[in-house]
């Protein structure tokens, strides 16, 4: 017999006209073991208005397996999870030696415990949705080689030029870890490629990706952004697309203790790619202002913002440094009339509808 599960999106709701719709997506498990996505959307008030989840990534939350979970398999072992790929891995541009790299997969039907959530080989964690999660790492610089793990998937369909897509996926730092790391991001390209260990090589730039520092060992952060598409992209990647040079890659544990991984090790779970619905299509966060005079981008400009939209500009260090109730497009990336200097920022928009969008901004001249 087929299986349901659902489970409530809290972080999206579409208001129009002071109607409350509220998101809902389904997971169908036959009993093959395979997933099917679907969406629907709740009106609070007044009956049910339905749309489709359009998901274009397979075995989205890694459920699906190649009929391994009643088998001897070795511990973690990426080669059992369906669909996905490990990414081929270049030592540099100097070295033509091609590896595989080695993300695990975790999944609470395997019989050993080392492989089976909560208690894992690095970490202690439940998976955000269902039974399953997988495992990468970044190792920087800290006298042996780099590495950086990613994994690939073929998505449903290719995307389509200038047509809005989000993408979003659940991440969290494994608390036997002892390095934290920023840039862990999302690419979508036309091709498989290979991914340079220390980042010699240019790649593909990632649509998504994040400069925090995840730290956090109990809570699962989602890592999300809108882009348009430039048509064509029909492979996702995850993992680090950026030179060794500008990954921040700090110690925060005992590197001697037992049973920890000396390199900095996330655990990732839900990941979606689909179009944008049409509240998100109609507000995109720049992450970009270069008020240099050349007439692009002098001015911090968010298309389609409604009237009455309060923004918010911060610093590294929190302090917030413009503000409006009714944003205008105007900041000019001054702070009391000074210029501020190159580096990143923090942008916080509320709409006066409650949606609620923040994200990085770069400042470059």
């Amino acid at each position: 017999m087929a299986q349901w599960d659902i489970f409530h999106d809290s972080n999206r709701f579409i208001r129009e006209s002071n109607t409350n719709y509220s998101f809902y997506c389904f997971s169908l498990m036959t009993p093959k073991g395979k997933y099917i996505l679907l969406g629907f959307v709740f009106l609070t008030f007044a009956g049910i208005k339905m749309g489709i989840c359009q998901n274009l990534v397979p075995n989205w939350s890694f459920e699906e397996n190649n009929d391994s979970c009643n088998i001897a398999i070795d511990p973690g072992s990426f080669e059992n999870l369906n669909i996905w790929l490990p990414k081929w891995s270049l030592q540099g541009a100097s070295n033509a030696v091609s590896i595989f790299s080695t993300p695990d997969y975790y999944s609470s039907c395997f019989a050993s415990s080392s492989i089976r959530p909560p208690k894992i080989v690095f970490a202690f964690q439940y998976p955000y949705h269902l039974s399953s999660l997988i495992g990468i790492i970044y190792h920087g610089v800290n006298g042996s080689l780099h590495d950086r793990e990613a994994v690939r998937i073929q998505l449903t369909s290719p995307l389509k030029m200038d047509v809005c897509y989000h993408a979003e996926m659940f991440v969290n730092f494994a608390n036997n870890s002892t390095y934290v790391c920023d840039k862990l991001g999302m690419a979508c390209s036309v091709d498989s490629f290979s991914m340079f260990l220390d980042g010699t090589l240019p790649m593909p730039s990632p649509q998504v990706y994040t400069n925090l520092l995840i730290d956090d060992t109990l809570n699962w952060i989602k890592i999300e952004g809108n882009f348009i598409a430039e048509g064509g992209g029909k492979w996702l990647t995850i993992g680090w697309f950026f030179p060794t040079s500008v990954i921040t890659y700090n110690l925060v544990g005992d590197t001697t203790a037992l049973g920890i991984v000396t390199s900095a090790y996330y655990l990732i779970d839900a990941v979606q790619v689909y179009p944008c619905t049409d509240d998100e299509k109609a507000v995109l966060i720049p992450n970009l202002i270069s008020p240099n005079g050349d007439g692009k981008n002098d001015l911090y400009v968010i298309d389609s913002l409604p009237l009455f939209s309060r923004v918010s500009f911060f610093n590294r260090w929190g302090n917030e440094i413009y503000n409006s109730d009714n944003y205008q497009n105007d900041w000019d990336g001054t702070w009391n009339g000074n210029q501020l200097p190159t580096g990143t920022y923090f942008v916080v928009v509320q709409m006066p509808h409650g949606t609620k969008k923040s994200t990085f901004v770069e400042l470059v001249y």
